[in-house]
């Protein structure tokens, strides 16, 4: 009979080597943009003007399951959003106190912010993280998020701009 001495050490070996394998992808983690890509370097995009965000997503693991979708559609109101620097904000809607744009950010090419809506629905979070195009317009990217009925939301969108000056 022979005995394998060294076969935890293999075992463990080929357990580290397998999780290691299934580990998430940086996109995954970074929303789908590497803060070290060389996109996010260097000047700003001009991203300033009116948004019209559309795309498409899916939600689970809702608190009520008539929520749970394996394909939703989105698409906003028109958002008149300032770029100053490389800040983002949105201008003041007094007629959307519900609505939520904060931590608006341009880096290089790469565009974060994040939302919040008070629906009758509940609560609706999300957090964007895109690509400009072509300078500024459109914007591409991913976003993730809860709400409403605390589902888990994850999805694609892109950003069309009308230029302020326009």
């Amino acid at each position: 009979m022979i005995r394998l001495k060294h076969a935890p050490t293999v075992l463990t070996v080929l357990l580290c080597a397998s999780s290691l394998l299934a580990c998430e992808p940086l996109d995954d983690v970074f929303g789908g943009i590497d803060p070290v890509d060389p996109a996010c370097q260097g000047p700003g995009a001009e991203v300033g003007g009116t948004w019209q965000i559309t795309g498409s997503g899916e939600r689970s693991g809702c608190d009520d399951s008539m929520f749970n979708a394996s394909l939703f559609d989105l698409r906003s109101d028109e958002l008149p959003v300032r770029q100053t620097d490389d800040l983002l904000e949105l201008e003041d809607d007094p007629s959307r106190p519900d609505f939520s744009f904060v931590d608006g950010l341009v880096d290089g090419q790469c565009v974060t912010f994040r939302t919040s809506e008070s629906t009758d629905l509940g609560l609706i979070e999300y957090e964007w993280t895109g690509l400009a195009t072509d300078g500024g317009s459109p914007v591409v990217g991913e976003f993730t998020g809860t709400g409403p009925s605390d589902c888990d939301v994850r999805g694609n969108f892109r950003i069309a701009i009308t230029p302020a000056d326009q």
